[in-house]
């Protein structure tokens, strides 16, 4: 089947419908170029300031990590330290508590 089209670009010629197809598509494919770049940057733009964000949170969350680190081993030394012989007989004195005789049993039930 042939037709006149008056389809821009098309001069005015007889044009078949897969011609037709063919003017449509010169006509739009720039166009669909157009937004799926756009699309496409805007995909990349997000993604580049995605990752960005992650590393940052990731270097931040290095740093609370050995921040804690520290502040756990501070606190083992602390414990060790309440938990030495001398420190607890001092506090037991400090209490009026004091060593059993030789002999005293104590009987816990």
């Amino acid at each position: 089947m042939t037709r006149t089209s008056n389809l821009p670009g098309s001069g005015g010629a007889k044009v078949t419908g897969t011609g037709r197809r063919l003017v449509l598509a010169r006509r739009w494919l720039p166009w669909v170029a157009l937004a799926y770049l756009l699309a496409a940057g805007l995909f990349v733009a997000w993604a580049k300031m995605e990752t960005t964000q992650l590393t940052y949170e990731v270097h931040r969350l290095r740093a609370e990590r050995a921040e804690l680190a520290r502040e756990q081993q501070q606190l083992g030394i602390q414990v060790a330290g309440l938990r030495s012989p001398a420190y607890l007989t001092e506090k037991a004195s400090e209490l009026g508590m004091a060593a059993p005789s030789p002999g005293l049993k104590i009987r816990v039930e």
